[in-house]
């Protein structure tokens, strides 16, 4: 399979723009942009490991741009503390009301601290070796675990937003009181093995998080039951012990750590499981993955929204509109990082839909009307009625199309099909942005 150029140019255009903005210094981002520029043109077998590594690189840029973003949802009052951790004590807690985590702490010894800290310090390295082996033996499974790696960190982003957990060790410092400023910390327990080793490995690895409260669901336990799901039919009986055992050795010391709850952890492995067996729908073993033009064109229905026969516009609007109003619960500047988003896809996937079908406009393409029912809550409206009303005047201007709609559907190609729509949802939302102002959705 040909390597799409957008799998080169688009992390070297990130690259490009982290430059621009004073971050050419960098000399991470520096050998980030060789690696690509070697593994993408090299050899026939480089641009096979680079194909299988694009979501890996992927989610490295996105960790790296989580800091532009990582306060959105988190308000101290949607931040999940005390309030976890009494459904902890009552559902995972001893008969006296504690959690379990107490009581580990009070019991923690150096031997321990070190064993729990292995895992700990090698999740990724051990992620990249599962790959790199992968890639060895059957490099399909090699991206369908990597492609598996990136919805995993993707979806536990949107959930550590949406549902926004301290973990126990922040409970245990600071009590109920939120502070979404908070620097991340390693816990007391890596705090002594930082001790020990003589340098801060994991104060330097955990102060430097995005995500502080993004203990709800634990990565650290998803990511070697990820390299235990899609590696176990490649493995070895020794290899397949070792990975068994690594498992288990990070759910005990993602709680012994004082990193999670066990709720957490729970909430990890069922979330691993769940986008394991998605991705082997999508990419089972002895067929190669999607291509691009598949992607593109899946992206264009809105995954199936585009074929309903009856007023597929609409039912790509209604598909929209989870998305549009998780994004109105964020706030305005979530609204219009969503659009700023979904606008260039929906592009780059409308132009699939116009080859495949030979029409300026297909009706089956409906990722146009998910952009525009976006922009059409960019006041962010919190109320119900608020939401119905701004779905309702993006369904009424797209069907209309007063001016400037009109001319900007005559522009050329997948901008036509979906800049009409932004205008609509932008007409939408400036009257719902008056309706709110004369207090019409409370």
């Amino acid at each position: 399979m040909t390597l799409p150029k957008v799998a080169i140019w688009g992390p070297i255009a990130w690259i490009a723009l982290l430059f621009s903005i004073g971050e050419w210094r960098r000399p991470e981002l520096w050998g980030l942009l060789l690696a690509i520029l070697v593994l993408a043109t090299a050899r026939p077998w480089t641009k096979r490991l680079y194909r299988g590594l694009v979501p890996v690189l992927l989610v490295g840029l996105f960790y790296d741009a989580m800091r532009f973003v990582k306060h959105v949802g988190l308000a101290p009052e949607r931040i999940h503390a005390c309030d976890l951790q009494a459904f902890e004590a009552r559902w995972f807690g001893f008969a006296n009301g504690e959690t379990v985590h107490p009581w580990l702490q009070a019991h923690a010894v150096p031997a321990l601290d070190v064993l729990a800290a292995i895992p700990y310090g090698t999740f990724l390295l051990a992620s990249f070796a599962c790959a790199a082996y992968l890639f060895w033996v059957d490099d399909v499974a090699m991206r369908r675990f990597t492609w598996s790696f990136f919805v995993l960190n993707i979806s536990a982003f949107v959930i550590h937003h949406a549902f926004p957990a301290a973990p126990p060790w922040y409970v245990h410092a600071h009590g109920c009181v939120i502070d979404p400023a908070t620097v991340g910390n390693e816990g007391p327990n890596l705090a002594r093995v930082d001790a020990w080793l003589g340098f801060r490995y994991f104060h330097g690895f955990y102060a430097k998080s995005n995500d502080i409260f993004g203990a709800m669901p634990s990565l650290h336990v998803s990511y070697p039951l990820l390299i235990l799901r899609e590696g176990w039919n490649h493995f070895s009986k020794p290899v397949r012990a070792g990975a068994v055992a690594y498992f288990v050795a990070m759910v005990l010391a993602a709680v012994y750590l004082d990193h999670h709850w066990i709720a957490d952890v729970v909430a990890g492995i069922a979330l691993t499981l769940l986008v394991s067996v998605l991705l082997r729908r999508l990419l089972p073993t002895g067929r190669p993955p999607l291509d691009l033009q598949e992607i593109r064109w899946q992206i264009a229905i809105w995954f199936g929204a585009g074929k309903v026969p009856r007023a597929p516009g609409t039912a790509g609007t209604v598909a929209a509109l989870p998305i549009a109003a998780y994004l109105a619960h964020l706030g305005t500047p979530a609204v219009a990082v969503g659009a700023l988003v979904v606008t260039p896809v929906a592009v780059w996937a409308s132009y699939e839909a116009i080859r495949r079908t030979g029409k300026k406009d297909p009706q089956v393409v409906v990722v146009d009307e998910v952009a525009g029912m976006i922009v059409a809550v960019l006041s962010a409206p919190k109320s119900l009625l608020g939401l119905l009303v701004a779905f309702a005047l993006f369904r009424l201007f797209d069907a209309t199309k007063p001016f400037p709609a009109r001319a900007a559907e005559r522009l050329p190609g997948g901008n036509g099909v979906v800049f009409d729509d932004i205008v609509a949802g932008l007409q939408a939302a400036a009257l719902v942005f008056l309706g709110q102002r004369m207090g019409l959705f409370q």
